[in-house]
């Protein structure tokens, strides 16, 4: 009601002050023309009395008056918030300013939607809301700025406001529309803490304002529940003056499942040769999601050869939809499916849910290499007995796509390190030793993600591989050998000589009973030392002899990005019978799978992280053309946007790592890269120095933290937030004037002013009243 009465209207504001002043003066007046008869008589007496006080008692009269008019005053300044709003009285009675801060949610969470919009729809509505009651007090200003508004700078940040400290009138109202009818949901996963700490550097700049913080938000529960950190950042802006209205533009969550894992499961990814990959769906909220379908398409990019070279044709091709019966509230449920490519090349698989409160987190985009073959290097003494064997059963009537190649030791000692970068894993097949040069080439391939697994027979130099290889645990050997050791033939009481543990690489035998592995006899096997034993660091026995711990059999082990593996006995049949066996051909074929799973990591990056790119040097010139998704796409047929960026020559770890051209789209210092914002595949074009062009793609996925529905109770808020003391309204429920408010130091002395001022009237009246 007062705002409506109290305005800042100096015309108002002057008729209200010339009735507070006239009121008494004309009851004053009125009293002094109300005259009756008394009969006196020492009128004598009286009127010599009267002459003699006759100015003592006019002053007293007359400050009687004075502070009936001053008390009347201070009761409409006080009504009137003078000294708490920036109307001009106030302003020239030295009241502060109001200055509203507006702080926006513009996370892809707030695109949950009820049925009167979503999030982002009641926030717009509150913020134009907020401006309209800031308009009807003049001189008011406004500041708003999103989660988002945070931009790299160095080693810091700057906060970019939508508005900022700009005058609230009718025409700033109109500006503001545009500004708010802009403001979407972002694909990124932040939280308001870098907006709130712009918003407090701008209220302590201001000594001379009340501050009135708005946080219109979902309020989810991982952002603002007990363990969150935002509650320090407000009570900041309490402790400077500041009051804090958190408005709640989701009053309850609705159903949401998100696409939390788009991925390829094996490492053999060769053309014209199924593959499987893996989709995962987690529910994000409280209730049972049923019957839910996952559409999956993948994309077939096969490049022209004209001059241009950036001609490419893509075929999309819809595979059956993945089906789960039931995803349980706050589980992630799980189903494998097989893609086909015809063509080596770069491919990509999208994989997208039925729609539901959020949008966002329905899409996920994942990249497949596909080469021509999946190539292994064998290496082997100068007879390759036991390279042609291992050749022959990795691809048995060449149906898995790998290609093994067969070199002996002087190939990997005099090879080109990007020539040995082609292959994905190597095996070593029970080799006397290596040169210097052909271990450092070795170490380089595996530190760059390659795998290396080593056979050990009767040739094997067990001094050399541990002064080389294994090199007091440093090495790429993940054991330190002792000795060849004759086994004794096994009783009618044990089962196998090899038992495995749970392992990948050993999956087709897990959990059976009378598995043909029984039918496996192990002659001799090299034993680790006692001190490797004792110690065995971040190696790994997944396979031993006869169950006994003290005799390993299968050893894994880790070396750089790459993995390595050593069995301790021989690949042939010189101390076993296991090629023999109808499980040495799937154990392979799993044990080179498991190996090149360093040369396949996920690129997948989320969005507003960097992206890094690598080319050899020397093959291509330093400028890289990129096209990235224009919008939040659900499909892969969306618009693309261009852009450009440049290779720089990267140092090398060591003289036998390649050298690498590297170029960097983004910065990884905060989440919101305008470069990468947009989920969806990034190309990145490159021109070789025979002016051919090189194709690399990308997948860049949101962040589906974001997607968790749990929201924070009012309480549970009010609870985590108590050092803010903030007023928690619903949006529906907007309250511009917020409880909490705080009030100049002004007002507080007016207030003081007029009850010294009501215990004076109250003594004069007393004195004027005649009455002893």
């Amino acid at each position: 009601m007062f705002s409506n009465i109290f305005t800042s209207s100096p015309g108002v504001w002057g008729g209200l002050i010339a009735a507070m002043i006239a009121l008494p003066i004309l009851i004053q007046l009125i009293n002094l023309v109300r005259q009756r008869t008394v009969e006196w008589a020492a009128m004598e007496f009286l009127l010599k009395s009267y002459r003699r006080n006759r100015n003592w008692v006019w002053l007293k009269q007359f400050l009687l008056l004075l502070s009936r008019i001053a008390m009347l005053l201070l009761a409409l300044f006080l009504l009137g918030h003078v000294g708490c709003e920036n109307d001009r009285l106030a302003a020239m009675l030295g009241g502060n300013a109001t200055h509203h801060y507006v702080i926006v949610d513009d996370s892809f969470s707030m695109s949950d939607r009820d049925q009167k919009g979503s999030g982002l729809d009641h926030a717009r509505s509150t913020v134009r809301e907020i401006a309209r009651l800031a308009r009807n007090q003049n001189g008011h200003r406004f500041s708003l700025i999103r989660f988002s508004g945070i931009e790299a700078a160095g080693d810091g940040v700057v906060p970019i406001f939508d508005v900022e400290d700009e005058q609230v009138d009718s025409a700033f109202v109109n500006r503001l529309e545009s500004v708010v009818t802009g403001v979407s949901e972002t694909p990124f996963c932040i939280d308001a803490s870098a907006a709130i700490d712009a918003v407090g550097e701008k209220i302590a700049a201001k000594s001379n304002e009340d501050a009135i913080v708005y946080l219109l938000g979902d309020f989810r529960k991982k952002d603002f529940g007990q363990s969150s950190d935002i509650g320090e950042h407000l009570t900041e802006l309490s402790t400077q003056g500041a009051a804090i209205e958190l408005i709640r533009c989701v009053k309850e969550p609705h159903l949401n499942l998100g696409i939390t894992s788009l991925r390829a499961m094996g490492s053999v990814r060769v053309a014209e040769t199924p593959l499987m990959m893996e989709v995962e769906v987690t529910n994000f909220s409280s209730e049972v999601a049923r019957k839910v379908q996952v559409q999956i398409e993948s994309t077939t990019f096969s490049q022209s050869s004209d001059g241009a070279g950036r001609n490419v044709t893509a075929k999309v091709d819809e595979l059956p939809t993945v089906f789960f019966e039931t995803v349980e509230p706050g589980k992630s449920a799980i189903r494998r499916f097989p893609v086909y490519f015809a063509l080596p090349g770069q491919h990509s698989v999208n994989a997208q849910l039925e729609d539901d409160a959020i949008a966002a987190d329905n899409s996920r985009f994942s990249t497949v290499e596909i080469e021509s073959a999946a190539k292994v290097l064998i290496v082997d003494a100068a007879d390759q007995d036991n390279a042609a064997s291992l050749a022959l059963a990795l691809n048995p009537s060449q149906l898995t796509g790998i290609q093994g190649e067969i070199r002996t030791t002087a190939f990997l000692r005099d090879v080109d390190p990007d020539e040995l970068a082609e292959f994905d894993v190597v095996f070593c097949c029970d080799l006397p030793q290596l040169s210097d040069s052909a271990i450092q080439k070795l170490e380089a391939f595996t530190t760059a993600g390659g795998g290396v697994a080593f056979f050990i027979g009767p040739k094997a130099n067990l001094t050399f591989y541990n002064q080389k290889l294994f090199d007091n645990g440093t090495g790429i050997l993940p054991v330190e050998l002792d000795r060849g050791v004759e086994i004794e033939d096994r009783s009618a009481e044990t089962a196998s000589d090899i038992v495995p543990e749970q392992h990948p690489i050993f999956a087709h035998v897990s959990g059976g009973e009378n598995s043909l592995l029984d039918l496996v006899l192990v002659k001799k096997v090299v034993t680790p030392s006692f001190a490797w034993l004792q110690d065995k660091k971040q190696s790994k026995v997944i396979a031993t002899l006869r169950g006994e711990q003290e005799v390993p059999l299968v050893i894994e082990g880790q070396f750089g990005d790459g993995r390595t593996m050593v069995v301790m006995t021989s690949v042939d049949s010189a101390w076993n019978n296991w090629m023999r066996n109808p499980t040495f051909p799937p154990f392979l074929l799993l044990l080179e799978d498991y190996l090149a799973r360093g040369k396949y990591r996920d690129t997948e990056a989320r969005v507003g992280a960097a992206i890094e790119i690598t080319q050899p040097a020397g093959k291509t010139t330093p400028d890289v053309t990129v096209t990235a998704p224009s919008d939040m796409p659900t499909r892969s047929d969306t618009e693309r946007i261009e852009s450009g960026i440049r290779l720089q020559l990267a140092k090398s770890t060591s003289d036998s790592q390649p050298q690498q051209m590297v170029a960097t789209l983004g910065a990884s210092q905060i989440d919101s890269n305008e470069e990468t914002r947009f989920p969806g595949i990034y190309e990145f074009w490159f021109r070789n120095r025979d002016s051919s062009t090189g194709l690399s793609r990308r997948a860049i996925n949101v962040d589906t933290q974001e997607s968790q529905m749990e929201l924070v109770s009012k309480q549970d808020l009010q609870t985590a937030l108590a050092g803010a003391r903030p007023t928690i309204v619903d949006f529906d429920g907007f309250n511009p004037e917020p409880k909490s408010k705080t009030t100049s130091a002004l007002g507080r002395l007016l207030l003081i002013v007029l009850l010294l001022l009501f215990a004076g009237e109250q003594i004069l009246a007393w004195s004027c009243s005649y009455h002893s």
